[in-house]
């Protein structure tokens, strides 16, 4: 699902001639943020990580979404340039900010200011994916299992935030459930809000023009995983006890 070594080189070489420059390895190596030792290896086994495109990318003052888009296998990456869809900003959101708005409409109380970074809280992905793609009883894991080949716990591990994203694996994943692959990218703190084409203001805004019934509906929903991880983590901790 990386890019292999093909793919690579034939983004980075034209992206340093363009700017008058022979490729050097060094030059790459201090333009990326990756470290050099690990660039390196993932260079020999063909797998590297779309962290390297972005991060040279944005060294070089370019908006890394559009160097992303010229590397055939992710050119579709430009469709989802734009906003995203209000469901998918408001599914992906730290729920303690709709409870907020929930209560700001019942209470007449001042608005506030989300100041929480987008790649926070660690149930995004759960949220997103779930409610979100609108699958019931599960449905939305089954075509990302397909589009990864990966089993589905490991996939549950991902959308649970217990195991990180690939970029390439985020893409893949949105597309396979139509939602924004843009807007995952940005849950993964790959690329920032800025670089996406949001607005500051965009979760406020998104938050305050939405239905009440439908902000009732995803906090029933919020409740559920809040709900299920508080039941699995007290039955871990019973099982620790047990075992001493």
């Amino acid at each position: 699902m990386r890019l292999t070594a093909e793919e690579f080189l034939g983004w980075v070489e034209p992206f340093y001639k363009d700017r008058g420059l022979k490729l050097s390895w060094s030059r790459v190596d201090r333009d990326c943020d990756i470290k050099r030792v690990t660039l390196s290896f993932q260079r020999s086994r063909g797998r590297i990580d779309l962290a390297a495109v972005l991060s040279i990318a944005r060294s070089w003052g370019m908006n890394p979404l559009d160097e992303l888009a010229t590397i055939p296998r992710f050119s579709t990456i430009t469709r989802y340039k734009g906003l995203p869809e209000d469901n998918e900003v408001l599914a992906a959101m730290d729920q303690g900010y709709v409870l907020q708005e929930l209560a700001v409409r019942a209470l007449d109380k001042k608005h506030s200011t989300i100041r929480q970074p987008w790649d926070d809280p660690p149930y995004r992905f759960y949220g997103w994916f779930a409610y979100a793609s609108q699958a019931e009883g599960g449905a939305y894991a089954e075509p990302i299992v397909r589009a990864l080949g990966l089993n589905k716990n490991s996939v549950s591990q991902r959308i649970q935030g217990r195991t990180a994203i690939g970029d390439d694996e985020i893409i893949v994943m949105a597309e396979a459930v139509g939602l924004n692959p843009v807007l995952g990218l940005v849950l993964n703190g790959s690329i920032t809000p800025e670089e996406a084409g949001y607005s500051p203001q965009l979760r406020e805004v998104v938050l305050r023009r939405a239905e009440t019934s439908e902000l009732v509906n995803l906090t029933r929903f919020s409740l559920g995983i809040i709900q299920k991880d508080i039941a699995e983590k007290a039955a871990a901790a019973e099982a620790i006890r047990t075992l001493k």
